[in-house]
């Protein structure tokens, strides 16, 4: 059957929605607290929002107490001054784009797999500790993830046209306003719109010009091998990857001028600021409750080289509980000898990210690394288990197989979402590698987001029979489980028992 351009759940959005706000909600109401985020709230960005408040509208932008763009204190700090500064209030309404992100992630999934999948897919993001704490507290964070998934969610439309680049570079002023560090999705829309599938009345000067078809005429206007299964494995194989490059290249440079206003924002800011970060966080040589020291910013400058060998350690782990969903992609590919070396060179390219940066666990001078697999790392480190000294085992081997795995679902992948969702996880490791600190909750949610986008965009190619009834049903029970870990590492950090 031709496969249709995919298109957004509206009905899965507003639904999911609104019960991960009904979840929110009377988690806030109940009194259910978090110690690091609650501080977050309270020394950081609250005395920004009423700073902002009290300036209205002629903002102090050039130094304020937080290392963000300020869009988001802004857009609260206008309800503060004009509606209510009830903290209770604000928390309640802060936590709109949190529900909102999740309610995103499903409707992108349900328009590409059935309701159940997208849904399972879902939930360890919902699950998520980090989206959790983010969400009951006055954070920018998960506004911010919100408006990077729908920037992604736009490059990864298969029908392009100006106006979605419009939109698109619109967002992206939204993003960078909130968080700079984000301009990173701006290369989702250059690839987005260099591989959307061209179509019949592919011409300039027809309404954006790649309205209408459906990805299995295109793949055939591309005149890729016929047979009852050309689409999928046309997308495995990669073929056609600098077709039709004239109708490619026009659309991937409209596309680049429209978020050049991004970048025009960005480097406002820049100019303002002096760097990256407003100075008190650039200059600060204490960071948050080190040894009960004082509070002041936390020093983000300088690089993290070990970011990718660490991003890649945690997608091995959250790909693992997908391998039953993406089992009926990955029997087909396995039989193929070129897959299979992939896989060891995309392995050996994990491995040399972790051997060559500095991977042990690192606080001083002030927290480098925080998160649980850090944890896990500085655990073993403490038993003497590196090589060195300044190479963690754990890290080199889940950096191998998160790399293989990163390299087998993108072959799994449909070729335009390959490449987006490609190009999305090296751009996200290169912006978080221009900063110091490698902490696990700058990442983690949107490594879980592009796990289920990767997953619901597998083009998978019929091998002997196919997974139906109860054993899909059991496939589910993968991300289940992978949302039940989240659950449980979220009930522990709201104990105290981690941040």
């Amino acid at each position: 059957m031709p496969m249709h351009p995919p298109r957004f759940h509206v009905r899965a959005f507003v639904l999911a929605t609104v019960l991960a706000y009904v979840l929110l909600a009377v988690m806030i109401l109940a009194g259910v607290t978090h110690s690091r985020s609650g501080e977050d709230q309270n020394l950081f960005h609250l005395k920004v929002i009423e700073q902002f408040s009290a300036e209205f509208p002629a903002f102090g932008l050039k130094n304020y107490l937080s290392a963000t763009t300020p869009g988001y204190h802004i857009a609260m700090a206008a309800v503060h001054r004009f509606a209510t500064a009830d903290l209770l209030v604000l928390r309640l309404l802060s936590t709109v784009p949190t529900a909102a992100l999740f309610g995103t992630l499903v409707g992108l999934l349900a328009a590409r797999r059935p309701m159940a999948e997208a849904v399972c897919l879902a939930l360890p993001l919902l699950a998520c500790p980090y989206i959790l704490q983010s969400g009951m507290y006055l954070l920018p964070d998960n506004l911010a993830w919100l408006l990077a998934l729908v920037v992604v969610g736009v490059a990864l439309a298969p029908v392009q046209s100006w106006r979605r680049w419009a939109i698109a570079g619109g967002l992206l002023v939204l993003l960078v306003a909130v968080r700079q560090i984000h301009i990173w999705a701006a290369a989702t829309v250059w690839v987005g719109a260099w591989f959307a599938a061209p179509v019949m009345g592919d011409r300039a000067g027809r309404g954006g010009g790649w309205a209408g078809g459906d990805w299995l005429s295109a793949m055939r206007n591309e005149e890729l091998p016929a047979g009852p299964d050309a689409a999928a494995e046309a997308e495995l194989s990669g073929v056609a990857v600098l077709a039709d490059v004239p109708h490619s290249l026009r659309r991937a440079g409209v596309s680049a001028v429209m978020t050049l206003p991004a970048f025009a924002v960005l480097g406002a800011f820049v100019v303002l600021w002096g760097g990256l970060t407003p100075a008190a966080f650039r200059d600060a040589q204490q960071t948050l409750g080190v040894d009960g020291g004082p509070t002041v910013p936390t020093n983000v400058g300088g690089l993290s080289p070990a970011t990718p060998a660490f991003m890649l350690s945690l997608l091995a782990i959250y790909l693992a509980f997908c391998v039953p969903l993406m089992w009926g992609t990955l029997r087909g590919l396995l039989m193929r000898k070129w897959f299979c070396i992939g896989l060891g060179l995309a392995a050996a390219v994990g491995a040399v990210l972790a051997l060559v940066p500095e991977t042990t666990y690192v606080l001083r001078p002030h927290p480098l690394r925080i998160g649980g697999l850090w944890n896990a790392v500085k655990w073993l480190q403490d038993r003497g288990v590196t090589v060195l000294g300044r190479t963690s085992p754990l890290i080199v081997v889940m950096s191998a197989v998160g790399a293989a795995g990163v390299f087998a679902v993108l072959v799994g992948a449909q070729r335009q979402a390959r490449w987006v969702l490609a190009v999305m996880l090296v751009a996200f490791m290169a912006a978080c590698s221009a900063q110091a600190l490698t902490w696990q909750r700058y990442f983690e949610p949107l490594l879980l987001m592009w796990v289920a986008l990767a997953v619901a965009s597998r083009a998978e190619v019929k091998v002997g029979g196919r997974r139906e009834g109860w054993q899909g049903w059991i496939a589910l029970g993968g991300p289940l489980a992978l949302a039940g870990l989240m659950g449980v590492l979220s009930v522990a950090a709201f104990a105290g028992r981690f941040g």
